[in-house]
């Protein structure tokens, strides 16, 4: 699978088996194989050019503003990325995206993600989607001063044997659990958030200070940033409503799964 960071307004968890100003970030989801929820929009690519055909770009720039999601089948091979690079270009050139967000200091827009045994034998850190370790309730790029607006991820070769879950929640439906008080906390820059040594982009900048709630400035949408092991809240105030947030969403992801 290749990634290249570029949120959707949603939280996501999975098991193995353009830029914004913020407090907060959407990603995109990973393409493992599993059940499509039949509410996420899809769109067929037939050809490469259809990367520089304006309606279809518009096409995908209108699903990520409405539904925050969407799902690109492509009809051709594409194991170089060209396809989703050019697409990324154009949404920047004509409906305003910012530019992708470089990886850290040695690799930029695409990454490949795939577990990997290099850091063990090397010393080099991975970033917990180069291992095969679960990954609990989290937004991407926690960590960035202006976390990217979204993420995509092609899949180049579907798992063979069926892939992990992959869980997506949205952040309206978490916010409906917060109170007022609770989220007037999370809006205030009184959090410490550690940036992972595998994302590092400046060797003497190891955490940010920023808050867990933020809005998007382009409609004014609740938007969040959330790993917990990463974050930690600086006062008594920020604490308590960090704690809160926790519960709220460990809820809803029981919720989630007794729906399944």
């Amino acid at each position: 699978m290749r990634r290249i960071k570029v949120a959707l307004d949603i939280l996501r968890a999975r098991r193995c088996g353009s830029t914004r100003h913020l407090p907060g970030h959407r990603p995109l989801s990973r393409g493992f194989a599993a059940k499509v929820t039949p509410g996420i929009p899809s769109v067929t690519a037939r050809e490469m050019l259809d990367s520089q055909r304006r309606s279809h770009v518009g096409d995908i720039h209108h699903h990520l503003r409405t539904s925050g999601i969407l799902k690109i089948r492509l009809l051709f091979p594409d194991d170089d990325s060209q396809y989703l690079e050019r697409i990324i270009l154009n949404l920047c050139a004509h409906h305003g995206h910012g530019p992708p967000t470089r990886h850290s200091a040695s690799r930029g827009w695409f990454w490949d993600v795939r577990p990997s045994s290099a850091g063990i034998e090397t010393g080099v850190p991975l970033a917990r989607s180069e291992t095969m370790q679960e990954f609990q309730w989290h937004t991407d790029c926690s960590y960035e001063s202006a976390p990217p607006k979204y993420f995509a991820l092609q899949v180049l070769q579907p798992d063979r044997y069926g892939g992990g879950t992959l869980s997506l929640m949205t952040i309206a439906k978490l916010a409906h659990h917060l109170s007022p008080a609770v989220q007037k906390a999370l809006f205030e820059p009184e959090f410490k958030i550690k940036i992972p040594l595998e994302f590092s982009k400046q060797p003497d900048q190891q955490h940010i200070m920023g808050s867990i709630l933020g809005l998007d400035k382009m409609d004014n949408s609740l938007v969040v940033r959330f790993r917990e092991d990463l974050i930690e809240p600086m006062n008594p105030r920020a604490a308590a409503a960090y704690e809160e947030l926790k519960v709220a969403l460990n809820q809803l992801a029981k919720n989630l799964q007794s729906e399944d």
